[in-house]
């Protein structure tokens, strides 16, 4: 075993090179395999984004940023987060960071600390549960059932909050299961979360991909939500930028500003 791999945190565990990864690594093997794992659209980038792109280039715009990114672009997130989804954030509670990924580490490492519970359905995306552990949370985890459509049910949400529960991560459309948590539920969620003095993590990073009978409710245009809730969304899935890595988090303006300067301790 060479010093490099001895040395290895224990955070960095062989088990972490998960069976999803090494499912990747043999299908890109193989002729004519079907991918149906990541969340990736069969589109292209829209045209008009890929020229928009390649301008900016073209005119030197691609040095330095502030920290939250380009003002421009915060402030149209802002209206799109207003007009699409009833969301009222200025720009500057508007963070944007590489893929929702990155958003998901951002708030976990801005609330969680050691021995805190985060409540989050079941079955998920993966990331949630590194971000928590690596972050000393402990993962507690809300069933979703196809009798329910795979909808977060309140119920089980309440059944298990414990004094150490601090967040409740609300994913709407859910991956994998294409699931929409109903606006009902989303209602009794929210008073469950007022109730119990819960953060809410809404991930809403599929809101624009429902179909026929679904209707996506943002938690945080609910009475007493929004100075407890943290929202995330981006660019991946409604326009097929996977791979540029364009995802945000919206907050109130003092928690999005200690999530862009954090202090080191």
């Amino acid at each position: 075993m060479t010093r490099l791999l001895q040395g290895l945190s224990g955070r960095a565990h062989e088990e972490d090179v998960s069976f999803r990864t090494k499912m990747l690594e043999l299908a890109a093997t193989l002729p004519d395999v079907i991918a149906m794992g990541r969340g990736d659209p069969d589109f292209h980038t829209p045209a008009h984004i890929c020229a928009a792109a390649k301008q900016a280039i073209d005119a030197n715009e691609h040095h330095y940023t502030h920290p939250a990114w380009l003002p421009k672009l915060r402030e149209a997130i802002a209206g799109h987060l207003k007009a699409d989804y009833g969301l009222d954030y200025a720009a500057d509670e508007v963070i944007v960071t590489a893929g929702t990924q990155e958003a998901v580490m951002l708030c976990m490492l801005a609330l969680i600390e050691k021995g805190d519970e985060v409540l989050l359905p079941a079955p998920r995306f993966t990331s949630y549960d590194a971000a928590v552990t690596m972050c000393g949370g402990v993962v507690v985890e809300v069933p979703t059932r196809e009798e329910d459509d795979y909808a977060l049910v309140p119920a089980e949400v309440e059944k298990r909050i414990t004094p150490k529960t601090k967040v409740l991560v609300l994913i709407t459309p859910n991956n994998p299961t294409g699931a929409v948590t109903p606006p009902d539920m989303v209602r009794e969620i929210a008073r469950i979360a007022i109730s119990h003095d819960l953060i809410v993590i809404s991930d809403e990073i599929y809101a624009k991909i429902i179909f026929e009978g679904s209707e996506h409710l943002s938690i945080a245009t609910l009475p007493g939500m929004r100075e407890r809730t943290i929202t995330l969304n981006g660019f991946s899935k409604s326009h097929a930028m996977t791979g540029w890595r364009v995802g945000y988090v919206a907050a109130p303006r003092d928690v999005a500003r200690r999530l862009v300067e954090p202090r080191h301790t």
